[in-house]
C-alpha cells in the first residue's frame, strides 16, 4: 500500500491495506482451481513429455522439482528432507499418474539419482544436460584463458608504459623487447580464445536435429562425431597453452556425449510415430518431416536464443528451409485448414526437441 502511494497510484487503483489483503486471499484461494484449470486442459491425446528434475534450496529447506520442458509447467514443486532415487521415485510418479503421463526422455545434470530416475523409474533414455557440459569446460578452460588473457593485457600496459620512460639508448632496446614479446604473448591467447569460443559454438551448434548447414536430418552417431571432434579441438587448444585438467572436465564431458546426443535419435523416433496413425503416403510424410519440420524448428531456435553468433545462423537456417518449402509443391497444395492443423503439429513436436535444464534451473 505504501509503495503504490509512492508511485501516485492511489488515484488509478485501490491501494488501501484492506483492499489489498482481500486480493490476495482471492488470489490464495484461486491457486488451487488454477491448477486443477490447467491440468484438466493438459488432458490431450498427446500423453508423452520430455522432462527435467532438480533440486533447490530456500535456507534449510529442500525442495524438489519435475518439470515437463517443453511447456514449461511445473509437475512438481514439494518438499524432501534427502534427494534419494527412492524419494524422487514416489513423488514423481504420484504426479505423473495423476496427469495420465508417461516421461519419452529424461534430461538431467547427471546426478545419480536423477540417471536411475530416468532408467529405471520412468524408463526411458538418461538425457544429459548440454549446459552443465559446456559450463564445465568453461570453468576449467575458459576461465584459464580469460585469466591469463588480463594477466596479458596488463603485461602489456606495464611495458607500453615503461617504454616510454627510457633514459638511454640500450634501455630502449631492451625496452622495446620487451613490449615485442607482451604483444606476441597477448596475441597468440586472443587467438587461443578464438577457438575455445568456436569449440564451445560449435558444440552448441552441433546438438539439433537438422544440420545447420543445409537443415538435413541429423543421427545421434551424427552429433556424437561432431561433439568428439570439438573435444579434440580442446583437448589440443588445452596442451599447447599447457592448462592442466587436473580435475578431469574434458574426460567427464566425453563420457556424457552418447547421453547428449540420444536426444536426437529420441526426437526422431517421436516424430515418426506421430504421424503414424494419420494415414499419409511416403511423399506426404517426407514433406512433413523433411520440410515443414525444419521450417518451425530453426525459426523456434531463433526467437528462443538470446546469443547473436547463434541467432544469425539460426536465422540464415530457417530462411533456407523457408525457401525450399514454400517451393515445395505440396505446401502450395494445402488448403488453410490442413496448413493450420499441420503447423500446429510442427510447433508441438519441434517443442519435444529440448536438449538442457535451463528451465530447471531457472526455477
Amino acid at each position: 500500500s505504501g509503495f503504490f502511494k509512492r508511485i501516485r497510484l492511489e488515484k488509478q487503483i485501490g491501494v488501501s491495506a484492506t483492499a489489498l489483503r482481500h486480493l490476495l486471499k482471492r488470489l490464495e484461494a484461486l491457486l488451487i482451481s488454477y491448477q486443477q484449470e490447467q491440468e484438466s486442459q493438459r488432458c490431450d491425446a498427446r500423453r508423452e513429455i520430455i522432462a527435467s528434475a532438480d533440486e533447490t534450496f530456500f535456507g534449510e529447506v529442500m525442495i524438489l522439482i519435475l518439470m515437463d520442458l517443453s511447456s514449461g509447467y511445473v509437475l512438481l514443486e514439494d518438499q524432501a528432507t534427502d534427494r534419494r532415487y527412492e524419494t524422487w521415485q514416489g513423488k514423481a510418479q504420484g504426479r505423473l499418474q495423476a496427469l495420465g503421463l508417461h516421461v519419452r526422455h529424461f534430461v538431467s545434470d547427471r546426478a545419480k539419482a536423477l540417471i536411475k530416475l530416468a532408467t529405471h523409474g520412468f524408463n526411458c533414455a538418461p538425457g544429459a544436460d548440454l549446459f552443465h557440459a559446456q559450463y564445465e569446460l568453461s570453468k576449467w578452460l575458459g576461465a584459464g584463458l580469460y585469466r591469463r588473457l588480463g594477466s596479458a593485457v596488463n603485461r602489456l600496459k606495464k611495458a607500453q608504459q615503461a617504454q616510454q620512460c627510457c633514459e638511454n639508448r640500450a634501455d630502449e632496446h631492451q625496452k622495446a623487447e620487451q613490449l615485442h614479446q607482451a604483444q606476441d604473448q597477448l596475441r597468440q591467447l586472443e587467438q587461443a580464445k578464438q577457438v575455445y569460443s568456436e569449440a564451445q559454438q560449435g558444440i552448441s551448434e552441433s546438438v539439433h536435429p537438422f544440420s545447420l548447414d543445409h537443415s538435413g536430418p541429423q543421427t545421434s552417431a551424427k552429433v556424437e562425431e561432431q561433439l568428439q571432434h570439438h573435444a579434440q579441438m580442446i583437448s589440443q587448444l588445452a596442451q599447447a597453452q599447457g592448462i592442466e585438467d587436473n580435475k578431469g572436465r574434458l574426460d567427464k564431458f566425453k563420457k556424457q556425449i552418447k547421453d547428449i546426443a540420444t536426444i536426437v535419435d529420441v526426437w526422431w523416433l517421436w516424430a515418426i510415430n506421430s504421424l503414424l496413425n494419420e494415414a499419409l503416403d511416403d511423399a506426404h510424410q517426407q514433406w512433413l518431416l523433411y520440410t515443414l519440420l525444419p521450417v518451425i524448428y530453426w525459426h523456434q531456435q531463433f526467437q528462443k536464443t538470446q546469443h547473436s553468433a547463434l541467432k544469425k545462423r539460426y536465422r540464415r537456417a530457417w530462411q533456407q528451409a523457408l525457401a525450399l518449402c514454400n517451393a515445395h509443391p505440396f505446401t502450395s497444395s494445402k488448403t488453410v485448414e490442413e496448413m493450420e492443423q499441420w503447423l500446429s503439429w510442427a510447433q508441438w513436436i519441434c517443442a519435444k526437441f529440448q536438449r538442457a535444464s535451463s528451465a530447471v534451473e531457472g526455477r
